[in-house]
């Protein structure tokens, strides 16, 4: 009975572990993990999802403006680096997706060249709804956009996350482009998920 017991204590912590591993909070997951990207990447820190120093995201950037980013995300040396660019890259590259698909390279290279044991993961471009569409027409090249993640990811065997069909009519904000903070968890747990965290 003694043996019995302790097996029975030894299975009651390793479930209660099993629990709390899966019960931590998304910034508890992203510990060893960084995420760069636009506006919308910059919802997780706006709605509190995940704690500012884990997000390096600004407002309207494009692929050629993430130097800061990418050298403070390689001095914080993460285990798991998340890219999230593309949206504002439309307007920057005249909708050009081998333009694109080559400055998204470049920064895929710096990191790689930095922290080469590091993973890193690409998030597909989220759809904007027909309002968005309607007010700013280059924003018809999403998909174009997205085919060119998808092979760059293929070329430089990293991984890409398609985030695409989390979305569905009632999680966009008035603008048709950004996201409401119900959206946002959908999001991580795809990303915690396909990266393991």
């Amino acid at each position: 009975p003694e043996i019995e017991k302790q097996i029975r204590e030894r299975d009651g912590k390793e479930e209660q572990d099993r629990i709390a591993w899966e019960n931590r909070t998304p910034n508890e997951k992203m510990a060893n993990a960084v995420l760069l990207g636009d506006s919308r990447a910059e919802g997780f820190a706006e709605y509190g999802i995940l704690d500012q120093s884990r997000v390096l995201a600004q407002i309207g950037i494009s692929l050629g403006e993430t130097e800061p980013y990418v050298e403070k995300a390689v001095g914080l040396n993460p285990e798991k680096i998340f890219l999230s660019y593309g949206l504002n890259d439309l307007g920057a590259t005249g909708g050009n997706a081998e333009k694109f698909h080559e400055e998204y390279r470049k920064v895929i290279e710096t990191i790689k060249a930095a922290l080469p044991e590091s993973g890193i993961y690409v998030t597909t471009i989220l759809p904007v709804q027909q309002s968005a569409l309607e007010r700013d027409p280059i924003l018809r090249h999403i998909e174009e956009f997205n085919q060119a993640i998808r092979e760059l990811c293929t070329e430089e065997q990293v991984t890409c996350i398609e985030i695409g069909d989390l979305v569905s009519e009632e999680l966009y904000e008035a603008d048709g482009e950004h996201f409401c903070m119900e959206f946002y968890p959908l999001w991580f747990e795809r990303m915690a998920e396909i990266a393991e965290l």
